[in-house]
């Protein structure tokens, strides 16, 4: 019989997610402040920038799509040892990636493995069930694989420009990741949990945020921006920034304040407009740089959304009544302090930046380690309703 924490793939994944979101972050404070020295695979920068970023949500993206399928195609989803062997793959590329003992091309294919698996794991039920829907989302699982080999690519060939495409293309395909998903459940959810009528997605609008989201990624994340002339790039960024702005206004967050799993996902929608705001204000001024505008979207829309999804997720998916315990909205509103702090950046806080980075830092862990407080008892436990899963 398999233990319950190896039932469905969102229970090891997010609390490793959720445990790695936390040493990650300590680990890169401690190192910038000098108390402690690490010569981790890629560099210290390196290190950050992916680990933070496709090392965390690669677990929490595979937890969510290896749990989706089975509701999506009624076929159960992966647990026991197959599981297992996914979760023992995405540790040990972590572990290789902060102890590089290994040659770097070994290393790299580790950590590609881990997505390829996923992959592969999540297109078997729908091949099976003809699900041609929700086929289109290997595409994406696709690009992420290639901007991640990228970045590895860059790593090997000691090439700091295919590094940075690497890791900026895997943070905006995250963003389109995003933008799709809250497009499918965000109105569902706010109806239900609100008690509101349900608004529906204006097509238009969806499509054209979609694709200028695309626009956005292919132009940052491959470094493509003196292609076009400043003005165009302002215009592009602008009516992206605008297009978000409207979709998440006509869902109502307003409606939401009294229900804790549903403000905080979205004011991480609402953290994404406000990053390509910041990243308009970047292209206008170079006092603010692109690398602290580009933190909006990654440390806190993306952390922001992954927080809120996990937590919802996982009470549904073990039979729980959608109303966690009131400490995790301390962990909301520590994630959202921690977005806001570093968004602001050196621009806000000049001389204090160092300390500012601790502080959100401290932000960032507290609120991931409220939620395994809330959650190791949930996720490494039967389902409250005895069904499977």
């Amino acid at each position: 019989m398999t233990i319950p924490v190896l039932q469905l793939a969102f229970r090891p994944l997010f609390l490793l997610a959720a445990l790695f979101a936390v040493v990650a972050m300590a680990i890169w404070i401690v190192v910038i402040k000098g108390v402690i020295a690490l010569s981790p695979y890629g560099g210290l920068l390196f290190w950050h920038s992916h680990e933070l970023l496709t090392g965390f949500s690669s677990a929490v993206l595979a937890g969510f799509l290896l749990t989706a399928v089975q509701n999506w195609t009624n076929v159960p989803g992966i647990r026991g040892h197959k599981l297992l062997l996914l979760v023992l793959l995405w540790i040990v590329a972590r572990l290789l990636m902060l102890f590089p003992i290994i040659p770097s091309l070994l290393i790299a294919l580790v950590d590609l493995s881990f997505l390829a698996l996923t992959a592969f794991y999540f297109s078997q039920p729908l091949i099976q069930t003809n699900n041609r829907r929700n086929l289109k989302l290997l595409v994406i699982l696709g690009l992420l694989i290639a901007a991640n080999a990228l970045s590895h690519a860059g790593v090997i060939a000691n090439d700091p420009s295919l590094v940075q495409k690497g890791v900026a293309l895997y943070g905006w395909l995250m963003i389109i990741v995003m933008t799709v998903i809250t497009g499918r459940i965000l109105p569902m959810f706010t109806a239900n949990g609100s008690g509101t009528p349900r608004v529906e997605n204006w097509f238009a609008l969806e499509v054209s945020t979609i694709v200028l989201t695309a626009v956005c990624a292919l132009l940052f994340g491959l470094n493509l921006t003196a292609m076009l002339p400043k003005a165009a790039m302002v215009a592009v960024v602008g009516l992206t920034a605008l297009t978000h702005l409207l979709r998440c206004l006509r869902w109502r967050p307003w409606v939401t304040w009294r229900f804790p799993l549903l403000w905080s996902l979205h004011f991480s929608c609402l953290l994404i407009p406000t990053g390509l705001l910041a990243l308009l204000i970047s292209l206008l001024s170079p006092s603010y740089s692109q690398a602290t505008a580009l933190h909006w979207l990654f440390a806190g829309a993306m952390a922001n959304m992954i927080l809120a999804m996990m937590s919802r997720i996982a009470l549904g998916h073990t039979g729980r009544p959608l109303k966690p315990k009131r400490l995790l909205s301390l962990a909301y509103i520590a994630l959202a302090f921690a977005a806001i702090v570093r968004g602001l950046g050196i621009s806000m806080w000049g001389a204090h930046y160092e300390m500012s980075l601790t502080l959100a830092a401290s932000a960032w862990c507290l609120s991931f380690l409220i939620f395994l407080f809330v959650y190791i008892p949930i996720l490494t436990s039967a389902r409250a309703d005895g069904k499977p899963g």
